[in-house]
């Protein structure tokens, strides 16, 4: 996994140039979003992040430890065509006016993110509904998979399928 500061500095610097190469009219590789979407949809695992909406955890109790461990702490990419239980009609709907105003929020969101957890004791944790209670390291990392997945899902970046 890498480092929180390798990690920031991705959301920071290497993000916004990959969407300075989004125009609004790539199509999607598998899934059903549309690009402007799935930047709206990156939105919420920030969101998510710092508690501005609550889940119920998809995951048993029993596989939850199994599932962080497979799912979010090791290399392995997301799978094509995943598709997670709270992702619903409403979480579809555009809520910005163009692709330039929904990138425009998801970096706004990382900003919030980042600040939050500035303001938080180290060992501060909030709920993930498959992965459960995760640390800022642990929400970036998924954060840096989930925009790696989308992001190749739009051709932005090629898949792999492990992340490095």
């Amino acid at each position: 996994m890498k480092t929180i500061h390798e990690l920031e500095d991705f959301l920071t610097s290497r993000l916004p140039q990959l969407l300075n190469k989004v125009t609004g009219a790539e199509q999607p590789l598998w899934g059903s979003m549309n690009i402007q979407q799935m930047v709206e949809h990156l939105t919420l695992g920030f969101a998510l992040a710092r508690g501005m909406r609550v889940v119920e955890l998809a995951s048993s109790e029993v596989n939850l430890l199994r599932m962080k461990n497979i799912g979010l702490l090791s290399d392995r990419a997301m799978p094509k065509g995943f598709n997670n239980p709270i992702l619903t009609d409403d979480l579809r709907q555009l809520r910005h006016a163009d692709i330039s105003e929904a990138i425009h929020q998801l970096m706004t969101e990382i900003d919030l993110f980042k600040a939050y957890y500035e303001s938080m004791p180290v060992e501060h944790t909030m709920p993930h509904n498959i992965f459960g209670k995760l640390n800022y390291h642990e929400w970036l990392w998924f954060n840096y998979k989930h925009i790696h997945h989308h992001l190749a899902q739009f051709g932005v970046i090629e898949y792999q399928d492990r992340i490095q």
